[in-house]
């Protein structure tokens, strides 16, 4: 029977026992002390031929200790001992535990679990070793989950110098992404073996988390949790969208107008560009939100996710947004450059109103993760509350009409027919001396030669291939028929849909579609305004060419003049 006993040297607080065992039987438990024994054990053991005795030990915290022996000589003398110890030898935790964090994220698919740049707490815990942890004999956990139970060594941070910890990272999705930045790892204070402080990381993803305490109390070994890390730690999104200034509105897009034009057309599209970025907390741009990995929840090509909102004064133009408007883009490395086309369209029921002078647009994107733009500058509801942030300079929106006026001529010679491109001023269509930019192609021009008269199809055609509007007004000019060729034609301009036919200039084909919607007018009833014929402003412009109808007569009347 010799005595045994145990003294924790580093740190000398605490209370835990060593346990040991020689031959065979249960563990033995031996008290220990701080920095000395404190009481000795009597222990039975069985000596080999070599007079050793073989021990196990086991210490069920961390921490630097030392073993004592002595054994009772027979007296005299009394109380003498044979004694001896060890060197001090160094118990370091098992693995470090990663737990206070959301685990086992694959993909841009798994619930968002922190924005990035913002703060969110981790514990890591010094933990002992329990059986099944460490297959391979390695002295590594071998995986984060085997540890997740284990006991905590309650020494660790108590040391004479405490004990510390680095928690680390690896990107884990999106694959070849920015690693980004992972700040707050340097743990340290722990008490009763854990310690949980605010980390962030400042990219969009999932990311891979390693805790190490290298070279415990010097006694050569490390203590870290698995080899694989706390895999998946995430979703991380964005802080919030920026709209980076810039941005433009383009009036009458499709019309490309040089120079500008400074208004738009009711039913008429207007182009937005503008570029989002993704930003986490700090203002800086989160590369892995893009569209190619999935991470990125907006999608710029759906006009839709830009909550696009019009004001004019007091009034929200929201509604009359265009519905069927589309945009383009895409996110690549946090950056998403959009165009879109849209409008405003006429009122229903269509009745002519405006003009709306200092009109805004503006755009409040917000993803399915629920990030939005940090800022906003325009209130298009009128509530007193920025709701939207505006995109381009303002503009003005006019409702339009195309009118044509009839004309009469010699035959022999090429005969205009006046066109106005018309705007409501609030009370009356006039003049829109704004528009040096339409053009009415010949093929839109359709040619009625009914009913029946010398002239006949193509004897007449409008001589140029496109009839640009300069100021407000232009001119359609038919060629001569030549002489004996009198009669008239009636021009139809197909501002909408395609009907009837053009010469082009000698063959009679198909006329097409000029695409100029938002110039229609309500014609079929504009001489009766009590009819009960169709009140729409969706008429196409007409007039009626006469070739050669006064004959002898044109030159009979001297003076003429109208009394109303």
């Amino acid at each position: 029977t010799v005595e045994l006993a145990g003294a924790r040297i580093n740190p000398t607080g605490g209370a835990s026992q060593v346990s040991v065992r020689n031959s065979g039987g249960g563990m033995q438990a031996i008290a220990t002390g701080a920095g000395a024994p404190a009481g000795y054990t009597a222990v039975a053991l069985a000596y080999d031929a070599g007079s050793k005795a073989p021990l196990v030990f086991n210490y069920p915290d961390s921490g630097s200790i030392q073993l004592y022996a002595r054994y009772l000589l027979p007296s005299p003398p009394a109380s003498t001992y044979m004694s001896g110890s060890s060197n001090t030898f160094v118990v370091r935790p098992f693995g470090l535990r990663i737990s206070g964090v959301t685990s086992g994220a694959t993909g841009p698919g798994d619930p968002v679990f922190a924005k990035a740049g913002a703060n969110f707490n981790v514990t890591v815990t010094a933990v002992a070793w329990k059986a099944g942890d460490d297959a391979d004999a390695n002295g590594v956990p071998d995986t984060d989950a085997q540890i997740a139970t284990n006991a905590a060594t309650p020494n660790f941070g108590s040391e004479a110098a405490p004990a510390s910890a680095t928690v680390t990272h690896a990107l884990n999705a999106p694959g070849g992404g920015n690693a980004g930045t992972l700040t707050g790892g340097a743990f340290s204070g722990f008490s009763s073996g854990a310690r949980t402080q605010a980390m962030s990381w400042s990219e969009v993803g999932i990311i891979n988390l390693f805790a190490q305490s290298a070279n415990y109390l010097g006694g050569g070994q490390s203590v870290t949790n698995s080899a694989a890390g706390l895999t998946g730690v995430g979703r991380f999104y964005p802080d919030h969208f920026f709209l980076v200034a810039g941005s433009t509105l383009t009036n009458r897009q499709a019309l490309a107008c040089a120079p500008a034009s400074g208004f738009s057309y009711l039913d008429e599209g207007f182009g937005l560009s503008f570029t989002l970025r993704a930003r986490n907390t700090a203002g800086t741009v989160t590369q892995n939100y893009t569209s190619a990995s999935g991470f990125a929840k907006l999608n710029p090509a759906s006009f839709a996710a830009h909550a696009v909102g019009a004001r004019s004064g007091a009034l929200n133009l929201t509604s009359r947004i265009d519905s069927g408007s589309s945009s383009a883009g895409s996110w690549v490395a946090g950056v998403a450059a959009v165009t879109a086309t849209t409008g405003i369209r006429r009122a229903t029921p269509d009745n002519p109103d405006g003009p709306f002078t200092g009109t805004q647009v503006g755009i409040a994107p917000v993803d399915s993760d629920g990030v939005q733009l940090s800022a906003y500058d325009l209130d298009v509801d009128n509530n007193t509350v920025n709701d939207h942030a505006v995109v381009g300079s303002p503009t003005e929106l006019r409702y339009g009409r195309l009118r044509l006026a009839n004309a009469v001529g010699s035959e022999s010679l090429a005969l205009p027919v006046p066109v106005q491109a018309q705007y409501w001023n609030g009370i009356d269509f006039a003049n829109n001396t704004l528009d040096s930019c339409t053009a009415l192609p010949r093929a839109a021009i359709a040619l009625d030669f009914n009913p029946p008269s010398n002239l006949t199809a193509c004897e007449t055609a409008v001589n140029a291939a496109s009839v640009p509007i300069a100021s407000g007004t232009g001119t359609i000019t038919l060629s001569a028929p030549g002489a004996g060729n009198n009669g008239s034609v009636r021009l139809t301009v197909n501002l909408g849909s395609a009907g009837g036919s053009y010469c082009n200039p000698g063959s009679y084909v198909p006329a097409a579609n000029g695409g100029l919607t938002y110039l229609l007018g309500r014609w079929d009833d504009a001489s009766d305004p009590d009819s009960n014929a169709n009140t729409a402003y969706d008429d196409k412009p007409s007039a009626r060419a006469t070739f050669g109808v006064f004959g002898l007569q044109r030159n009979s009347v001297i003076y003429q003049r109208e009394n109303y």
